[in-house]
């Protein structure tokens, strides 16, 4: 859905030719599947991560609509509630998708489809915090205060850049040359009177990444510098690479560059090329990731099959939630494992169940015990009540 936007919007950017429209949803496309974003995907909260950007660029599309205002004001507010309540980072649609509907609204003098909006987004947001409660794990917003501005433009510059590499230096430099590009093709839009609503929309998508990354600024950088790298930030800094290569390719059209395509080769292919030369500790450490997550689906069969057992577990965010949901799922048939009695001996290092002992009057299993190899470490268990060793 999102390449399908995504290609939607260039389709109807003018001036863009046949080319820009196939590289651009191309570098799209790959910069969402990279070896450096794999992980990303195998996030257990992607889903949610993901339905504000579609909102975002569903809204844009509305936005380049014949629709009438009261209409376009009904469906921002919908795309930014989905957003809104999907994620917590996604409220920042509201104002983003608001700028693309104050422009027109503010044009048509249509004052009543911008205060039906607005009182959409009070509702919205006043339902959204009843109730809400701050994760405990987190730091207070204002301890952001308390960090220095070095700290605070790395950390930013770095969320910025993590599609394109997997180190903090490398990532903080690539960020702030997409910010530098995306500002300078706005500068050049403008100075080119080409501010229409399809670089107004661009502006917004790039908007987009910019609000998402001071907003982990804010609230992960008083937990530590490392979390600038976490994996959920990993997709934000695609929309500013995007929208600010669409912002200069129309700004140096206007302007008569005939080879102005090269800056968007040049930027698409620095991406690919910091993509393929991290690819092979990207696969590295897809492959650790891929042992863990076969020994925590193990660990999470043989805990439905064998209710207070315990095993080594590290579903995010919390194993007792996952373990929970994962007995009411499979109590309603919803989630199904293979059953423990015909699981035999498999490739132990990936974390299949090793083997089991049925009862000797042929009821449920009561003495099973398996081998689990994660992250280099093994761990047996027996899950005998009275006896319970661990090597």
């Amino acid at each position: 859905m999102l390449v399908l936007l995504l290609y939607g919007l260039v389709r109807a950017t003018p001036d863009l030719q046949r080319f820009d429209h196939a590289f651009l949803t191309f570098l799209f496309s790959w910069l969402l599947w990279s070896p450096l974003t794999w992980y990303f995907h195998t996030w257990s909260i992607t889903l949610e991560r993901l339905i504000p950007e579609a909102a975002l660029l569903g809204g844009a599309w509305l936005s380049l609509g014949r629709l009438g205002l009261m209409r376009k004001a009904a469906g921002f507010a919908a795309l930014a509630a989905a957003g809104q309540y999907s994620f917590p980072g996604g409220i920042v649609l509201w104002p983003l998708l608001g700028l693309l509907f104050l422009r027109e609204a503010i044009q048509q003098r249509a004052f009543l489809a911008l205060l039906a909006y607005s009182v959409s987004f009070a509702l919205s947001t006043i339902l959204f915090f009843t109730g809400y409660q701050h994760p405990p794990h987190h730091q207070p917003l204002s301890a952001i205060f308390e960090q220095s501005p070095a700290q605070i433009v790395s950390f930013f510059l770095i969320v910025l850049g993590l599609p394109f590499a997997d180190g903090p230096y490398v990532a903080a430099f690539l960020g702030g040359a997409n910010l530098c590009l995306y500002a300078l093709g706005i500068r050049r839009v403008w100075r080119c009177k080409q501010n229409d609503a399809v670089s107004w929309a661009w502006t917004v998508i790039g908007g987009y990444a910019l609000s998402q990354a001071l907003l982990a600024t804010v609230g992960r950088l008083p937990m530590g510098m490392g979390h600038a790298l976490r994996p959920d930030y990993i997709t934000y800094g695609i929309y500013l690479l995007i929208a600010g290569s669409v912002l200069m390719r129309r700004a140096l059209l206007a302007s008569g560059a005939d080879r102005s395509s090269h800056l968007v080769l040049i930027a698409g292919g620095a991406t690919l090329g910091m993509a393929f030369l991290h690819a092979p500790s990207a696969l590295k450490q897809m492959h650790a990731r891929y042992h863990r997550l076969r020994a925590d689906i193990s660990c999470l069969q043989l805990m439905l099959a064998f209710p207070g057992e315990r095993c080594p577990i590290a579903f995010y965010p919390d194993p007792e939630l996952v373990l929970s949901r994962a007995r009411s799922a499979h109590a309603l048939g919803v989630l199904q494992f293979p059953p423990v009695t015909v699981i035999a001996r498999t490739d132990d290092s990936l974390g299949f169940v090793d083997h089991h002992e049925p009862s000797p009057e042929g009821g449920p299993l009561q003495t099973p015990s398996f081998l689990l190899k994660t992250g280099g470490t093994d761990y047996q268990r027996s899950c005998r009540r009275e006896k319970l060793g661990r090597t």
